[in-house]
């Protein structure tokens, strides 16, 4: 039996309870649903879309305006030159072309809730397809809505609940006046409290008008603008793809593939089309008939590029002048001896004569070697024909003997040598090539050292092709050699690899016309330009092979 103290008490505990029970409604600013339809580009705009093997359709539906974005199912390129037919809920509609592949439409008036057939005709050229699909526009953010209580429906039972404390009172009061059984409110106080306690756990929440969460939901599912969806997918819309080029090309079926490797490589000249000009004494630098060659200029064997004047010593050059000067004296004795013995040649023997003259052209040669070691310069001339590579020489420059002058290439002629660590590779090259960008040059392999430098084995390979000017001596390069090795995979671009968070190896794949989902991959090199896909790819997905960087960056 509850005491007057009691029986207030009680009261006062279920009023917490009804407190703790009312809804919660958020005001405005405080609801999460604006919040999220701004996160995915605003409310989401109806929209279908018509798939065949040839051709897919986009339409987006604004208010009455119907904007069509045409594409090529296989490369998501926009159908230039189409003519598009509309029917829409079996009525014929007239279609404008905004730019290639995109059309727009003007409803008469604003189609009502329902799912609406629509069929289109798309003639490109020799091609005619036929596409059908249905465009949804169920309001379900209406439905959404009407589902939660309005007015005063959303308050009923907390005015139910009140009229019961208000009983409570009348019975307390009846109670204080001994007017019932004294077991009666016991009872009675314990169900409404059992009651209020059960409203007050499973009470609804409610986001206020237009501010519920329920109607928040469709827009973030399926708001408007690119976002990363749960699943890790990507949604783009196709204003989106046409903006940023998506391009997409069909995965063939695996096969066998050529194993590849990917070597370092640097250019170096062929030492029978090259060649290196270095004086063999020291001396300062002078002009050649030409002039001093520049680089790019093309030169002939045998000319002469420039002069070296040897450089002596002022010692040494007072010691050759005077050897020179003691050759001179030397030698006038040796002709007016030879005169000498000439006039007397009756009575002095011929070998006297003959070694008189000896000496003195002897003399003579001394003096004319002497004189021309001072005053000779010695002429640099080109080893080959060829263009200029390099030139370290200038006017009066002071070079030394070997030091490097002029270096002469055939740029028609050049080689690349590769590093291999492993020997096996140069036994079995079936190819290879050399990438220079997005481009490659084939190269014809020359042979293998059998003597390891740093550890690696040195190969050469022969360039060939016409692009050799885009080669310059020295320049790294990466080279692909192809063995007679297999591996089974599925050739794709090596563009189409990026990475994801974990650092995998991922390729996008286009699922549908607006939808496109990261696949993780194992790859092998190919040959530089495109790559082995061993897992993760199957026959026919679509990859994406241009902008798949700008998708993997949206969050």
């Amino acid at each position: 039996m509850l005491s007057y103290s009691s029986y207030f008490k009680c009261t006062v505990l279920l009023l917490a309870l009804a407190g703790m029970g009312l809804p919660a409604v958020a005001g405005p600013g405080h609801d999460h649903g604006d919040e999220a339809s701004a996160a995915t580009g605003g409310a989401a705009l109806p929209r279908f879309t018509a798939v065949s093997e040839l051709f897919e359709l986009v339409g987006v539906l604004k208010g009455r305006e119907l904007t069509l974005y045409l594409d090529r199912s296989d490369t998501n390129a926009p159908v230039k030159d189409a003519k598009l037919e509309i029917e829409f809920a079996g009525t014929p509609l007239k279609v404008e072309q905004r730019s290639p592949g995109e059309f727009s439409v003007t409803l008469a008036a604003a189609p009502k809730p329902g799912v609406i057939p629509i069929t289109a005709t798309v003639i490109a050229g020799q091609e005619t397809d036929l596409l059908a699909g249905n465009f949804d526009l169920h309001d379900n953010h209406a439905d959404a809505k009407s589902a939660a209580p309005h007015g005063w429906k959303r308050y009923a039972p907390w005015m139910a609940g009140g009229g019961v404390m208000v009983a409570l009172a009348a019975l307390g009061v009846a109670w204080r006046r001994r007017r019932m059984p004294r077991a009666l409110p016991s009872l009675v106080c314990a169900a409404v409290c059992l009651a209020f306690a059960s409203a007050a756990m499973t009470g609804p929440a409610y986001a206020g008008p237009e501010r519920d969460h329920g109607g928040a939901q469709p827009a973030v599912a399926g708001g408007s603008g690119p976002k990363r969806l749960p699943d890790g997918s990507v949604f783009l819309p196709k204003p989106a793809q046409r903006q940023i080029g998506v391009r997409t090309t069909p995965a063939g079926a695996a096969g066998e593939l050529p194993r590849t490797f990917e070597l370092a490589g640097k250019v170096v000249m062929d030492p029978n089309a090259g060649g290196r000009v270095q004086p063999t004494q020291a001396g300062r630098i002078e002009p050649g008939p030409r002039g001093l060659p520049s680089v790019g200029q093309a030169v002939k064997k045998g000319e002469v590029l420039a002069y070296v004047a040897p450089s002596v010593g002022s010692v040494e050059r007072s010691n050759q002048a005077a050897q020179l000067a003691e050759l001179r004296s030397a030698k006038g004795l040796a002709e007016k001896r030879v005169v000498r013995l000439r006039e007397l040649a009756d009575t002095v023997p011929r070998k006297d004569i003959e070694t008189a003259e000896a000496e003195a052209a002897s003399l003579a040669e001394r003096i004319s070697a002497i004189g021309g070691g001072l005053a000779a310069r010695e002429a640099l001339m080109a080893p080959v024909a060829g263009v200029i590579a390099s030139a370290h020489a200038v006017s009066g420059q002071v070079v030394d003997a070997r030091e490097l002058v002029f270096e002469i290439v055939d740029p028609a002629r050049l080689r690349i040598e590769a590093m291999a660590y492993d020997a096996e590779i140069a036994a079995g090259i079936a190819s290879a090539a050399v990438a220079l960008g997005a481009e490659r040059l084939p190269l014809r392999f020359i042979g293998a050292a059998r003597i390891l430098r740093e550890q690696a084995l040195p190969m050469l390979f022969q360039v060939e092709g016409a692009a050799l000017n885009k080669l310059a001596v020295g320049q790294p390069v990466r080279v692909y050699v192809q063995t007679a090795r297999k591996i089974t995979g599925i050739s794709v671009a090596a563009a189409a690899l990026m990475k994801n968070p974990a650092n995998q190896a991922v390729v996008w794949v286009k699922t549908a016309p607006e939808r496109f989902e990261p696949r993780v991959v194992t790859t092998e090199s190919l040959d530089g330009v495109s790559v082995a896909v061993t897992s993760g790819l199957k026959a026919g997905d679509r990859v994406v092979t241009e902008a798949g960087a700008l998708i993997n960056q949206i969050r």
